[in-house]
């Protein structure tokens, strides 16, 4: 999956940026940042149009208490056990 470019409406498809080196803002509420988002890019009737399907997230409670959080906002299973 590539890179989200500058002109994020230049194409259609999956990308990924990592606010702290490619976005223009941290995202941070209590004291969560984002680590990784997903862009869904795609043409519509009216234009291109984007969504974010999955983020993965940093929480930390302190040195020793902190979590990665995996946000699946595709509606669509991204592992499947046999």
């Amino acid at each position: 999956m590539p890179r989200l470019q500058k002109d994020k409406y230049s194409k259609e498809g999956l990308f990924y940026e990592i606010p702290y080196y490619d976005g223009e803002q941290l995202w941070e509420s209590n004291n969560q940042r984002f680590l990784l988002v997903v862009y869904k890019i795609e043409k519509t009737k009216t234009g291109m149009s984007s969504w974010c399907p999955m983020r993965i997230d940093f929480k930390i409670i302190d040195e020793k208490n902190y979590s990665i959080l995996v946000y699946d906002q595709s509606g669509e299973e991204l592992l499947k056990e046999n």
